[in-house]
């Protein structure tokens, strides 16, 4: 958002309630400036784990297993995707 904020870093336990049995320890940024009016979810420690697919016009988003994201998935996904992105490289599985 063009600008930068303090943050601090810690390691954390995460968990989604749907997977109780699945938890995993990531590096987390906390900002210092409390008011701001957004949060960010990155890719090492959750977003390399988890298929999220959002929805943003009807506000909501869904958390599953990339496993079961996959198998719903066309054989030829990836011939699809590279078609549009030519330099995207297939997720670590596919």
């Amino acid at each position: 958002m063009g600008n930068a904020w303090p943050a601090v870093a810690a390691n954390v336990e995460l968990a989604l309630d749907p997977f109780p049995e699945t938890t995993w320890t990531a590096e987390a940024l906390f900002v210092a400036d409390e008011g701001l009016p957004f949060a960010l979810l990155g890719y090492e420690g959750f977003l390399n784990r988890w298929a999220v697919s959002f929805n943003g016009a009807m506000g909501y988003y869904i958390v599953e297993p990339v496993e079961e994201f996959h198998a719903r998935q066309p054989p030829e996904i990836m011939n699809v995707l590279r078609e549009k992105w030519p330099r995207l490289s297939p997720p670590q599985g596919w």
